[in-house]
């Protein structure tokens, strides 16, 4: 073969894989717009403590916690493309559920997530709902499968750590997860803030091309004592 036609073809390889790599970038950025080059929202944290309106008590939390206004929940997902990475990062305020505190001890807990009402980077996003296939699916609900030892109970406004287990029913599927959470209690209100490591897949979910399998699941509740 001439060195003329080497060449061409060497071009034309070059130019083919460039046209393939502008493709699957546009498509990505196409069902994520906000990702790569777009801000990312950092990891929810517990609200700041209003000191001035801490309840000195230290009494015994026992009772049932409902979930109310200030709850978040949501997930965090990395991507990469070449040598491009980044956060892909959605949340929704819909979260409801409750959990019973008895004698130092979470006893049993669930809260649901409509997952129809997600946002990605502030935006509703069509081609996210349907590779979830919210139509179908729009709950995700996450129940404590064990009781949680709270090995003493914390001064008022200050913040206790621990982890938990429970079962994700999400996508027509029911898996097992372990999650991390701090917790802080004035007398009056109850706020928590944790993640849960997740594998898409674990839930038939299909990561689009970029997208990777490990998701981190992230979630701040804010609690009135009923």
């Amino acid at each position: 073969m001439k060195i003329g036609k080497i060449v061409r073809w060497i071009i034309i390889g070059i130019v083919v894989i460039l046209v393939i790599a502008v493709g699957v970038t546009a498509a990505v950025l196409f069902i994520f717009p906000e990702s790569i080059t777009g801000p990312t929202a950092p990891p929810l944290q517990l609200p700041a403590l209003d000191t001035a309106a801490t309840n000195a008590s230290t009494s015994p939390p026992d009772g049932t916690w409902i979930a109310g206004n200030g709850s978040i929940a949501g997930f965090r997902v990395q991507e990469s493309f070449l040598v491009q990475t980044g956060t892909i990062v959605g949340r929704t305020s819909a979260v409801t559920g409750s959990l019973v505190i008895s004698n130092n001890a979470v006893a049993s807990g669930s809260f649901q997530v409509d997952l129809s009402t997600l946002t990605v980077g502030g935006k509703e996003n069509a081609s996210f709902f349907k590779i979830l296939d919210t139509n179908t699916y729009p709950k995700a609900t996450l129940t404590f499968t064990d009781p949680i030892i709270i090995t003493s109970i914390p001064n008022s406004g200050q913040t206790v750590s621990s982890n938990g287990t429970g079962s994700l029913a999400m996508h027509g599927i029911t898996h097992p997860v372990t999650f991390t959470f701090s917790a802080r209690y004035d007398g009056t209100v109850l706020e928590a803030v944790g993640t849960a490591p997740v594998l898409a897949s674990d839930w038939k979910i299909e990561s689009p091309f970029g997208i990777h399998d490990n998701d981190v699941i992230e979630f701040l509740v804010v609690l009135q004592k009923q």
